[in-house]
């Protein structure tokens, strides 16, 4: 606030992205025609003060000292709990854009760490609900510990009621192929006579629709893993048909959408083409090991769940004559 006030509300957008640009490594890219209407005058200078997580990485070292015949002896004891803990929460927010209910243990070092608050006094309960702590702290961790593309390479194999680890791994891929612009044909093999658009270059983008600021739809172009986008997160994790359709019509900032099951994809996106228009991607993931192939009943269902006219009608007749 105190930034705004200096500058007299001239440029509210614009100093907001380079609020969050300060404090997070993090480059906005939405709501792009506001910021340019604003025009390009020098910013307030913003404040030194950066979230820090380098005591993170202290935490993880606790030395102790052993003394024999005036003999000093150092040992040091790794102790990285918390850390992984806090790559697995901001990795899993990045990706689902869903946050944990509790921390587990000892929840007050991560309040003492910046990276919670107390929401209640008597409780002393806490949570985690801060996405520029979020973006910060995500940044801090790709650069000082281990990539997210790592962790997401790791989990591969992982299935859950939250989470598939080879989805999320196949998005994170789609955002690094089209954080620059790439031939489609480089990328997909399509069947057939590949269509004249396939040799276009495409980037991802993500459509918001805000009707309150006065535009139909928003287009930002999206390059989280070159830490740029619309949102905080990349995904979605869409467990209602409500919220599906939240995100088809474009009221979901998040540029990839995971699905509601009955739908039939398991991912959804869209590019982007040179000559500026749009295409939906519907995707399905099989995660097979080894040297195992796909059975042909697996196959054509695979097939049928990308397939627009079978969106929805293909689950609810497996159900019904199940």
């Amino acid at each position: 606030m105190a930034e705004l006030l200096r500058d007299g509300f001239k440029r509210p957008h614009g100093l907001l992205n380079a609020y969050v640009e300060h404090f997070s490594s993090f480059k906005v890219t939405d709501a792009t025609s506001f910021v340019n209407s604003e025009g390009q005058g020098p910013l307030p200078v913003l404040s030194q003060y950066k979230l820090d997580f380098h005591k993170l990485k202290k935490s993880e070292l606790m030395a102790a000292v052993l003394t024999i015949k005036s003999t000093h002896f150092f040992y040091v004891f790794a102790d990285t709990d918390m850390l992984s803990t806090i790559h697995q929460l901001t990795t899993h927010y990045l990706m689902r854009s869903v946050l944990p209910v509790t921390l587990g243990k000892d929840e007050a070092r991560y309040v003492e760490y910046g990276f919670a608050r107390f929401v209640d006094s008597e409780t002393k309960s806490v949570a985690v609900d801060e996405p520029l702590v979020l973006l910060a702290a995500t940044y801090w961790i790709n650069k000082h510990h281990r990539s997210s593309y790592k962790h997401f390479a790791k989990h591969i194999h992982l299935n859950d009621q939250y989470s598939n680890g080879f989805e999320n791994y196949l998005a994170f891929c789609i955002d690094m192929i089209f954080s620059h612009r790439r031939r489609l044909n480089e990328v997909f093999a399509f069947l057939g006579t590949p269509p004249s658009w396939s040799s276009q270059e495409a980037e991802l983008v993500a459509l918001y629709n805000n009707n309150s600021l006065g535009v139909d739809v928003d287009i930002s172009t999206v390059q989280h893993f070159l830490f740029s986008g619309p949102s905080v997160t990349l995904g979605t994790n869409t467990k209602s048909l409500d919220e599906t359709s939240h995100w088809l019509n474009h009221k979901i900032h998040s540029p990839i959408c995971f699905p509601h099951v009955a739908m039939g994809p398991d991912l959804i996106f869209i590019l982007r083409l040179a000559d500026g228009s749009l295409i939906w991607v519907v995707l399905q993931a099989k995660f097979i090991g080894g040297k195992n192939t796909l059975p042909r009943a697996d196959l054509r269902h695979a097939m049928r769940s990308v397939t627009p006219s079978m969106f929805f009608l293909d689950k609810a007749r497996r159900m019904l004559y199940a």
